[in-house]
């Protein structure tokens, strides 16, 4: 028994030393919205999501669970981060069915469109997409197998600080906040059930998008699209592709066209919501702050039509009057106040705007 005593040392040593550095690396971490509503969806309840929407910013300022959930009993979340690239929706939905056995899973295909314009004028190409959504992961074999297939080959940078994060952040160690301690101890909740507030507003023009014609994805963006096809065949779960609002123009139409008639080809449902703003109700010099995104009061609009197309299409439950989604209750007086608040600031920014002129 003696003789192994240095081994046991050594392997002690090892998980004492892995254990401080994943501490460390959890404190490490910058805690902004895409950590937030990446991390956050670990704290939702085992099997307690019908819908699960996965996207970037086109996906969290659009749709709001809470408004779901109050107005029709959809039990949901919005998963995802900012200028998310395709290639990690498979990663995401593999993370999702670790606990959830959603009903229906919305993909935002906004991101097949601007995929290789993104590529094209990033250095690295996808460095800030990537860690947007992987600081939010847990350290697992589906995060490991992300980043030995896409870092490196998708982009130029060197992969030890995407398993390692404090290699990244080990400056704002100082820094750290109190969220920080919740997803190192993996009780941190995202109160808005991953909806993201934004205090802007901008009247928008809104172009003639109309077109039937076709432009091909890049081989490479199409591949992604091929593969995360395959791999929803294998999984059983349903998929809905939707094109949240915005200044979609006809070249852009182009794309969805093409990218459509492949998911579509396949089995899978697309739905381009630009072709249904006016039964959505959008106003286009009211209800956006930029050209890619809507005000509250926009996802409002949004989420209402959806959430009333997932019950009529989907037959998506009404789970208001089931205890077991009671605590969803809990989250509406911290979403109204904000909500609250989001509208009041909007409103006092277009009327400062009205009284510049």
């Amino acid at each position: 028994m003696e003789k192994f005593k240095p081994f046991l040392r050594i392997i002690v040593f090892a998980l004492v030393f892995v254990l401080v550095f994943v501490c460390l690396s959890y404190l490490a971490k910058p805690i902004f919205t895409d950590i937030k509503i990446i991390n956050g969806f670990y704290g939702e309840q085992e099997d307690s999501l019908d819908v699960v929407y996965i996207g970037g910013s086109a996906a969290f300022v659009y749709y709001a669970p809470l408004t779901a959930w109050d107005e029709y009993g959809i039990a949901s979340y919005v998963y995802g981060a900012n200028t998310i690239q395709p290639e990690l929706y498979k990663t995401l939905i593999r993370e999702v069915l670790k606990t959830q056995h959603p009903q229906l899973i919305i993909l935002d295909a906004r991101a097949f469109q601007y995929r290789d314009k993104d590529s094209e004028n990033a250095q690295p190409p996808a460095e800030v997409p990537y860690r947007n959504t992987l600081n939010g992961l847990r350290l697992s074999m589906n995060k490991i197998q992300f980043i030995r297939d896409n870092v490196g080959t998708q982009i130029d940078d060197k992969k030890l600080s995407y398993y390692l994060d404090i290699l990244k952040y080990h400056q704002n160690i100082p820094d750290f906040k109190e969220e920080n301690i919740q997803m190192l101890l993996g009780s941190y909740q995202h109160p808005y059930s991953g909806f993201h507030f934004v205090r802007k507003q901008a009247p928008i023009e809104q172009y003639d998008f109309s077109t039937t014609e076709k432009t091909p994805v890049s081989g490479d963006t199409e591949a992604i699209l091929e593969d995360l096809l395959s791999y929803l065949d294998s999984t059983g779960v349903d998929c809905l592709f939707v094109v949240s609002p915005y200044a979609e123009k006809e070249s852009h139409k182009k794309v969805f066209n093409y990218i459509s008639a492949l998911i579509q080809g396949r089995g899978y449902g697309f739905l381009d919501f630009n072709e249904y703003t006016d039964e959505i109700g959008l106003n286009y010099a009211w209800d956006f702050y930029n050209e890619d995104h809507v005000t509250v009061f926009g996802a409002e609009k949004y989420t209402r039509y959806l959430a009333a197309f997932l019950q009529n299409r989907y037959d998506i439950p009404n789970r208001r009057n089931d205890p077991n989604y009671a605590f969803l209750n809990d989250r509406l007086p911290g979403w109204d106040h904000e909500l609250l608040e989001t509208k009041d600031a909007i409103i006092k920014i277009v009327e400062e705007q009205a009284n510049a002129q």
